[in-house]
């Protein structure tokens, strides 16, 4: 057999960067009269100033490739692994993507399924999230739409689906990405023979395109 007899997608536990982002959501009063204009009076004079505000108090965020989890994420980690225990065989190989939470994830997993210590792990670029470019250091990619307009009017022109981020991608570039990915652990595997059980921590990626079991 040429290809994993199961493979099981974990996605990382919650890193810092991660948890500041769900507070800016949830908590930050400027950011949810931000979004209401947008939702309601989207031609509001307010949402200009609001979205520079937000930017310029947050300063840079920090990178989801090198921001480690958070004890919460680490949590979420044991559970889910005590409960893969359950429902599966040690993964033979655990694939990951080239960033912090995921390679800690990976870790996590190995503390907690002694039988997965010394399991290899094989970091794989495809397995990152979209790239989100420039728009990433603007916390919200509706805050970099609002503070340049005339990117909105690249999506207009293009479709969100071709969009690309400046020094990012699009949608249809992670996809593309991510297929390279599926063509390697799927059923039509020949050159990169493993088989047995892997698990895969991917950084979210578009349409889960490891998400799958294979027979």
């Amino acid at each position: 057999m040429k290809w994993p007899r199961t493979l099981i997608l974990a996605t990382p536990g919650e890193s810092i960067s991660q948890a500041r982002k769900r507070r800016l959501l949830l908590n930050d009063q400027d950011f949810l009269d931000l979004l209401k204009y947008l939702n309601e009076d989207p031609d509001s004079l307010l949402i200009d100033g609001l979205a520079q505000t937000i930017k310029e108090r947050l300063g840079l965020p920090t990178s989801d490739l090198i921001s480690p989890l958070t004890p919460e994420g680490r949590e979420q980690v044991r559970l889910t692994t005590l409960k893969l225990r359950e429902i599966m065989d040690c993964p033979e190989r655990i694939f990951v993507a080239p960033c912090a939470m995921a390679l800690e994830t990976a870790a996590v997993i190995q503390k907690h399924w002694p039988a997965a210590k010394n399991t290899p792990i094989t970091k794989d670029e495809r397995l990152k999230a979209q790239d989100l470019g420039l728009a990433a250091l603007y916390h919200d990619p509706r805050i970099f739409m609002i503070l340049n307009p005339e990117q909105k009017e690249m999506i207009g022109l293009y479709g969100p689906y071709r969009y690309r981020f400046p020094q990012g991608e699009s949608i249809a570039d992670a996809r593309e990405r991510t297929r390279g990915g599926n063509r390697r652990l799927g059923p039509r595997t020949r050159w990169q023979p493993y088989p047995g059980n892997s698990a895969v921590t991917d950084q979210s990626l578009p349409g889960s395109q490891f998400s799958r079991r294979h027979s």
